[in-house]
Order: C-alpha cells, then sequence, then structure tokens
C-alpha cells in the first residue's frame, strides 16, 4: 500500500515548490509537475471542499508508462481525477485506459473516474465508456462519501512471464501504452509478416503472448503456434507449455509446420537461415517476429531483419522503445558495454550497478541473489582456461546465458574470471578455448544479455584489473545521468 499526502497541503503552492516536493515525497529526484497540472489542482482545491482528504498526487506507474493526476481512496474504493484546461477527445480514451487498469485492483463498481476542464468550468465523468458531464455538487458528494488513506500498490513488480506466468493466465496483466498501440497496429495490419523490434526489458514476450492468446481465442488454439528458439522445458513454466502451442524451433523445423494460421516467434533474433526460409515460406495468415536486434548471434551470420526484408515485399515493422521492466540502467548499461548507442535512455539510477574487485567480495552478502555465468562450449566447462576457477566455486548453482532468454530476476551477479580481459574498450577472452567461430559464445554479447535481466539490482564481480577499471567507467558515466 501507498501512503498518501494531505491535499489542504498543497493549497496555494507555486509549481516549483509542488515539484520540490514531490521529489522528496516520492523519492524521486526526477519527479515534476507540469504547469497545467498543478493550475488544474489549484483550480480543484479552491472550488471543492476538500477537509482532510488524503490522496496522491502525480502518481505514475513507469512499467505502464501510465501517470495518474490524483487518486484519492483506500484499500477498498478509489478515485482518480484528471485536470485539463478543456475538453478533448484523447480525455476520453485516459480515463478509459485508467479504469483498465484500475479495475486489476479494485472492484468496478468501486471505481470512480472523472476530468476536471478548468478553463471551462466543467466535471466529467466516466461512464459505459463516455464522459457524461455532471455538476460540481456531484462530484462534492462522491468526495464526502470517500474515506481516504492508503490506497492498494498499483507499482507491483512483475516477475518473469516465462518463470512465473500465473498474472497472465489470470488476466491480472495491463499491456503498456507503447504495447498497446503496436498491438493494435498488428491486429489491424492486413500484411502477413510483421516484425516487432524492441530493446532488452520493452515487454516483447509480455505482448507476443498477449497475441497468442488473442489469436487462439479468435481462430481456436490449434491454429496459431508460439515458436521460440530456445530450450523451453529449461527456460518456460510447464502452465504455459500446456496452454499455448510453444514449439522449439528446432522441432518447427523437424516436424514441419502444422496447421497454423497464425505464427508467432519470441526471440526471432536467434534463428538461422533455414529456420528463417521455412517460416516465411509457409501458408499463413499472418507470421509475427519478436526480436532485439542488439542480442543477434554473430555465428548465425543473419542480421534477421535485413534478411527477412529481402526475402518478403511488404512488411508492417513497429519498434518498442519504452523500458517496462525497470528503469534503463540495466539497459544503459549493458549499451555502454557493447558500445551501442544509448540515445533517449535517461530513466538512470547508478546505484542499481555494484562493480566489485574479487578481493572486496563476500557471498555470504548476496545468498539471494541469482547468479548467472557464461555458456560453455562442447569443447571445455569454462569460456576459457583461467588460474581461479572462480565461475566453479562461486557459481556452482549458476544459470548459464542461454538458460535466461526472455526471462528476468529482481537482483543478479555476474562473475567475470581472471580469463577475461579489456582491449580498446572490448571485453573478451583472453584465449580461445578451441578453434572456429564459436561468437556464440563471445562475452560481450553475453554479458549484454546477462545485464539485462536484471530488475533491481546488479553486482559484477571482476578478477581483472583492467576490465575492473573499465566498467567502472562506464559506471561513472552512469552517475553523471
Amino acid at each position: 500500500m501507498t501512503n498518501p499526502l494531505i491535499l489542504e497541503d498543497l493549497k496555494g503552492k507555486n509549481n516549483d515548490e509542488i515539484t520540490s516536493f514531490l521529489k522528496v515525497f516520492y523519492n524521486d529526484s526526477k519527479r515534476n509537475l507540469s504547469k497545467d497540472d498543478n493550475t488544474g489542482l489549484q483550480f480543484f482545491l479552491s472550488n471543492f471542499d476538500i477537509g482532510k482528504l488524503k490522496g496522491l498526487l502525480s502518481y505514475e506507474i513507469k512499467r505502464l508508462d501510465h501517470e495518474f493526476d490524483l487518486l484519492i481512496g483506500n484499500e477498498e474504493e478509489i478515485i482518480n481525477i484528471e485536470f485539463r484546461p478543456i475538453k478533448k477527445t484523447d480525455n476520453l480514451r485516459q480515463l478509459i485506459a485508467h479504469y483498465n487498469i484500475l479495475s486489476k485492483f479494485y472492484e468496478k463498481d468501486k471505481i470512480k473516474l472523472f476530468t476536471i476542464t478548468y478553463k471551462s468550468n466543467k466535471v466529467f465523468e466516466l461512464s459505459n465508456n463516455d464522459a457524461i458531464e455532471i455538476n460540481f455538487e456531484d462530484l462534492q458528494q462522491t468526495l464526502r462519501n470517500i474515506v481516504s488513506g492508503k490506497i492498494k500498490e498499483l507499482n507491483m513488480e512483475i516477475p518473469s512471464l516465462y518463470i512465473e506466468p500465473s498474472y497472465f493466465l489470470d488476466s491480472k496483466y495491463i499491456l503498456s501504452v507503447t504495447q498497446e498501440d503496436a498491438f493494435k497496429k498488428i491486429k489491424e495490419s492486413t500484411e502477413i509478416v510483421s516484425m516487432v523490434n524492441g530493446d532488452a526489458g520493452t515487454g516483447k514476450t509480455l505482448l507476443a503472448f498477449n497475441c497468442v492468446d488473442y489469436y487462439q481465442k479468435l481462430y481456436g488454439k490449434d491454429s496459431v503456434a508460439y515458436v521460440v528458439p530456445i530450450k523451453i522445458n529449461k527456460i518456460i513454466d510447464t502452465e504455459l507449455i500446456k496452454k499455448y502451442n510453444i514449439i522449439t524451433a528446432i522441432d518447427y523445423i523437424i516436424n514441419g509446420t502444422g496447421n497454423f494460421k497464425i505464427l508467432i516467434i519470441d526471440e526471432a533474433q536467434r534463428l538461422n537461415k533455414e529456420q528463417i526460409d521455412k517460416i516465411i515460406n509457409g501458408n499463413y495468415e499472418k507470421i509475427i517476429f519478436f526480436f532485439d536486434s542488439n542480442q543477434e548471434l554473430e555465428c548465425i551470420s543473419t542480421d534477421l531483419y535485413k534478411y527477412v526484408h529481402s526475402k518478403v515485399d511488404k512488411i508492417k515493422d513497429y519498434k518498442l522503445s519504452k523500458v517496462i521492466r525497470s528503469d534503463e540502467t540495466f539497459l544503459y548499461f549493458a549499451k555502454k558495454i557493447v558500445n551501442k548507442d544509448c540515445t533517449g535512455l535517461t530513466n538512470i539510477d547508478s546505484s542499481r550497478i555494484e562493480i566489485i574487485y574479487k578481493d572486496e567480495f563476500n557471498p555470504d552478502d548476496y545468498k539471494e541473489y541469482q547468479y548467472l555465468k557464461f555458456t560453455p562450449s562442447r569443447f571445455c566447462e569454462c569460456i576459457s582456461t583461467c588460474k581461479s576457477k572462480s565461475c566453479q566455486k562461486m557459481l556452482p548453482a549458476g544459470l548459464i546465458t542461454h538458460d535466461v532468454l526472455g526471462t528476468d530476476y529482481k537482483n543478479v551477479i555476474i562473475n567475470l574470471c581472471d580469463a577475461v580481459k579489456v582491449k580498446k574498450n572490448i571485453i573478451s577472452r583472453k584465449k580461445l578455448v578451441a578453434p572456429g567461430n564459436l561468437t556464440y559464445l563471445d562475452v560481450e554479447n553475453q554479458l549484454y544479455n546477462q545485464v539485462t535481466r536484471s530488475r533491481e539490482h546488479l553486482v559484477i564481480v571482476v578478477y581483472d584489473m583492467n576490465v575492473y577499471t573499465h566498467l567502472k567507467e562506464i559506471h561513472d558515466i552512469l552517475k553523471q545521468k
């Protein structure tokens, strides 16, 4: 539950004063209140008897890219009031979106939503998916009847869908603004092939399963398949496998295409050319690729986006740009490691990441963390030859990179043993374990994947001082954001 503030305390304060107050209240140095919102707030405080009502001002659900101007209520019932200069079409869409979110937490008859248009002195209430004008006394009566206190925690932690699918299976999830926009366009598209590109943490897997669920309800379970180029039994919860037609890319190649109308592919950047060709040459009504262009495997020698576009004339492309798993800290850090463009990533908290030199690391302090280690090759149980064998000593129960694809964890530890080096700002193995092209073991790419598995906190333990210095320099950049 979230502690509210006394609304009367905000009366008469200017925009800068309220912004400063909110930064302290939410412990968020980047919190801001627009002048329009404060104008609306002051109009509300001046025209309604609020007594000792408590509420939450400018309440954000970052995971969904939604913000509520004002929430008043308790554990049983809730009021949402939005402030606007004048009535616009998008006011109704916003109220409906807010209702859909709140209805996941509160009984439907315990939710009331209003828009105050302060320039026109009007109040609108959401009723039967329409914004109906009401008089001031109607809203005043609603405020008199509400007992304000702590509301339910709307910023709940959402675990990895692959690992803990219950919130999805029980229809407790809500798509973010960018996910909803992409889903709407996918449904409306007349093109057979759609490609959804998104960085780690932008919600590709949730959107993919939302598409699977939608099309299975539309065409029937046996008409829709969910294809993933990963070991499903190791990564995906059995409930999901049972409910949906989830098959591996290898099984798809061996056993044929079935009688599917719709094919949805997650982690599609890991497909090889043979698998891609079989998919795009199949007789489907719709094919949807979900992929992260930052995580393409060089050993496959396939740029998924370019290759599919070279084979298919008409394709609908979408980009998921908003990170919803956490803030943008881990994605920014990972992109800096692999020298990728970080433009637009601004929601950074450097305290979420620790770079620790080996002599200062105490495993007992991190017992609740998920240990991740690099995928070994068939030639060696480690990524390289090293003296410390720290991975084997420290990470006996650790998960390898290829077993955490599409998943995430609250807290993560990564171990960079003395087999890892840095040269010209590139992290790599000091010595190859086998001849030939083994870029699926590339340390830099695997490190990118491991870093972006974190939701709340990341610890990287380093054995090589040059690597330690390099990562600390990247971390120092985060501190300046």
